[in-house]
């Protein structure tokens, strides 16, 4: 194998697991969903590179998404981009407060299990797309939850 393919490996794996947090023995997607809060909370990036972050990483999270689930199965565990890109949807457009942080974690990870309609269709498609758009509805439910606190918050 050459230098090339394992760089592409390493990518696929890095990226697909959510930065490492795929391969949490307990809760992997709630431990992606923390750390993404978290750098969204300490680093407190504009929107504008929220909305750019979320465009480049759902391109990697089915291309990385789809190589590992034809080595791990469908939908497989270790696979935590998806709460990457659900959570900064979740979050885009707020304010980056410790409240709306919090709030949008619970929502986020309750509509990610649960998967009402349409996130439980595409939950059941078994690609990478699949993978992915089930936490796209997850954090667009949870973003406009949000948008209506803030809304009657101020």
């Amino acid at each position: 194998m050459n230098i090339l393919s394992k760089i592409k490996i390493f990518l696929f794996y890095f990226f697909g697991t959510g930065f490492y947090t795929g391969y949490s023995p307990l809760a992997s997607g709630t431990i992606a969903t923390i750390l993404t809060a978290s750098i969204i909370y300490f680093f407190n990036f504009s929107d504008l590179i929220i909305l750019i972050s979320i465009h480049f990483l759902f391109v990697i999270g089915l291309i990385s998404s789809n190589y590992l689930k034809n080595i791990h199965g469908n939908d497989p565990y270790i696979v935590t981009i998806d709460e990457v890109v659900g959570f900064l949807i979740a979050i885009l457009f707020l304010p980056k407060t410790i409240f709306f942080i919090i709030i949008g974690f619970i929502f986020f990870r309750f509509f990610d299990i649960v998967k009402p309609p349409p996130a439980n269709y595409f939950d059941n498609l078994k690609s990478s797309h699949g993978i992915m758009l089930d936490d796209v509805v997850a954090g667009i439910y949870t973003n406009i939850i949000l948008q209506m606190i803030n809304y009657f918050y101020k």
